[in-house]
């Protein structure tokens, strides 16, 4: 979808979906969000190799933390955010058009693939099986 995005001059959307895939992000985390929120390594002189975008007022807020961090650390999703989003400007919004517009494109993207639908929750078994895999490897010595 991203690869479509970029070929279809959509860098904007490609950038959304490569932060909001890897970070897991719900859409309007994403769609709150501002240039502010985002630690790119261009901020930090590339002394570091992922971004943080911090999440003001998450889904979990009632029940969890008031504030949270998502962190992107894969280089080729790390650097079409960069290019999407790190020449904006500090109070501009990471999507700056309304959450049915970023939908929409969503939704064209998926037709153009031929693909139904992505399924819900694969982000997050995604997220538990590499995660603990990591965990487990640093645990055991790897």
């Amino acid at each position: 979808m991203i690869t479509v995005a970029l070929m279809w001059g959509w860098a904007d959307v490609a950038g959304c979906l490569a932060l909001r895939w890897r970070a897991l992000l719900w859409a309007g985390e994403l769609v709150a969000a501002k240039r502010r929120d985002v630690l790119l390594p261009r901020d930090v002189q590339e002394t570091i190799c992922f971004a943080l975008l911090a999440i003001n007022e998450p889904k979990t807020r009632r029940i969890g933390p008031g504030h949270q961090a998502a962190k992107l650390d894969i280089r080729d999703l790390l650097q079409v955010t960069d290019l999407a989003s790190g020449d904006k400007a500090e109070g501009t919004k990471l999507w700056e058009q309304s959450g049915q517009t970023l939908r929409l494109r969503f939704k064209d993207l998926l037709v153009e693939l031929d693909v139904g639908s992505l399924r819900s929750g694969g982000a997050t078994w995604h997220l538990q099986v590499t995660e603990m895999a990591n965990f487990a490897g640093a645990k055991a010595g790897g």
